[in-house]
């Protein structure tokens, strides 16, 4: 019962930190494991969408770099590609936190 009740806790307080801004909301695929990337080496395609819905894009780039990123340096190649520079301090933390969850 202790440990459910952290994680409920833990769970709220992430949540809170979320909530503060909804631009944070985007369609998610929540499943983009590498074999729902498929690529001809210049396009590359999503598949298999049935998992997906209006979430945190956070979840989306945790998942990815779970399965793809392996180093800091990466880590931050990844986030500048994604944000088009330099991510702020909230942006870092919001994937930092997700990226164990996901």
């Amino acid at each position: 019962k202790q440990q459910w009740a952290e994680y409920q806790d833990l769970k709220t307080r992430i949540r809170s930190v979320f909530a503060k801004n909804n631009l944070d909301l985007a369609p998610v695929h929540h499943d983009l494991n590498p074999n729902n990337i498929l690529t001809n080496g210049k396009n590359i395609w999503i598949i298999d969408w049935e998992t997906s819905t209006q979430d945190y894009f956070y979840v989306d780039l945790a998942v990815y770099a779970n399965f793809y990123i392996y180093d800091r340096d990466q880590i931050e190649a990844f986030l500048k590609t994604y944000f088009k520079r330099n991510p702020a301090k909230l942006e870092r933390a919001k994937f930092e936190v997700m990226r164990p969850l996901a």
